[in-house]
C-alpha cells in the first residue's frame, strides 16, 4: 500500500484527505491526517490505518483512536447506515439467532439490528404471486435491508426471488445466506430495486468442518464412505460438502450413499 501522512488543521483538512484514499486502488492509497483534527481520517478510513487499543496507557501518535472508538463514530456520525438483519423462517421456534448476532454488533460497535422473519409454508414463497411472496419482495428491495439468513422450508424457494447464485448454492440447489450489494442499473436487478441479491449456501462450510474434525480424532483407516439421510437443502449441502466441498479443500472425496 502506498501510504500518504499529512497534518490537518482542521476538520475539512481531514475529510479532504479521505477524499484522496482509495484502498481498492493497485496498490491501495492511505492517507492519514494527523493531530486532533486528523481524527476524522482514521473514522473514515476502512483499511490499513494505525490504531491503539484501550488497554494501552497512551496512544502511540496524537489523534490515534482504537478499532472500538472508531467504529462508534462511525454510527454516531452516519458513516455506517443502520441495517436489517433477520433469520427467515417458517415459525419463530426460539431461534438464537438473534441474540447471537445483535450481541455481535453490540460487541463490535455496529448500529445494526438482526430479528426474525416469518414467512408460512403453506401458500408462501411457492407462489410468486401470493401475498406472502409480496411481502417477502418488499422486505428484500428494502433500502435498511442488510442480509437474511434462510432455514427450512425456505432454502429451496428464495432463489426466484434473487439475482445470482454462488457456486456452490447454484450447485447444492439451496440458499441459505442472501446477501445485497448495490447494483450498477437498478432496472437490472430481479424486483428492480437498487441492489443486486446474491444467494449462497456455506452450510456445506460447516459439515465439511465438522467432518473433518471428527475423522482426525479417529484411529485407524478412514473408510472414505459417507451416507447422507433426507432430500432437503441441507441433505444436498452434506452431498455437495462430501464430495464436491473435500476436494476444494484439498482433501479426499467420498464415495457418497444417499437415503432419501
Amino acid at each position: 500500500a502506498v501510504k500518504l501522512v499529512v497534518d490537518a488543521a482542521s476538520s475539512d483538512d481531514a475529510a479532504s484527505s479521505a477524499t484522496v484514499a482509495d484502498v481498492e486502488a493497485r496498490p491501495p492509497r492511505v492517507v492519514l491526517a494527523l493531530g486532533d483534527a486528523g481524527k476524522l481520517s482514521r473514522v473514515l478510513g476502512r483499511r490499513f490505518l494505525p490504531a491503539t487499543h484501550e488497554s494501552l496507557p497512551s496512544a502511540a501518535a496524537p489523534g490515534q483512536i482504537s478499532p472500538n472508538e472508531a467504529l462508534k463514530l462511525r454510527s454516531e456520525w452516519g458513516v455506517v447506515s443502520p441495517k436489517k438483519y433477520a433469520v427467515l423462517l417458517e415459525s419463530d421456534f426460539g431461534s438464537r439467532s438473534p441474540a447471537m448476532h445483535n450481541a455481535a454488533f453490540q460487541a463490535c460497535g455496529l448500529p445494526h439490528q438482526y430479528g426474525v422473519l416469518e414467512l408460512p409454508d403453506q401458500g408462501g414463497l411457492d407462489d410468486v404471486n401470493s401475498a406472502t411472496s409480496q411481502r417477502f419482495r418488499d422486505y428484500l428491495s428494502s433500502p435498511s435491508f442488510g442480509g437474511l439468513s434462510v432455514t427450512i422450508p425456505h432454502k429451496l424457494r428464495v432463489q426466484p426471488f434473487l439475482d445470482e447464485l454462488t457456486d456452490s448454492a447454484r450447485k447444492i440447489g439451496a440458499v441459505n445466506t442472501i446477501t445485497p450489494r448495490p447494483a450498477v442499473v437498478t432496472s437490472a436487478t430481479t424486483l428492480g430495486g437498487a441492489s443486486v441479491l446474491t444467494g449462497d449456501n456455506t452450510d456445506w462450510i460447516g459439515i465439511c468442518e465438522c467432518i473433518s474434525k471428527a475423522l482426525r480424532k479417529r484411529s485407524g483407516a478412514p473408510t472414505n464412505r459417507a451416507l447422507v439421510v433426507g432430500s432437503g437443502g441441507t441433505a444436498r449441502a452434506a452431498c455437495y460438502a462430501m464430495t464436491s466441498g473435500r476436494r476444494a479443500r484439498g482433501e479426499k472425496p467420498f464415495s457418497l450413499l444417499v437415503y432419501a
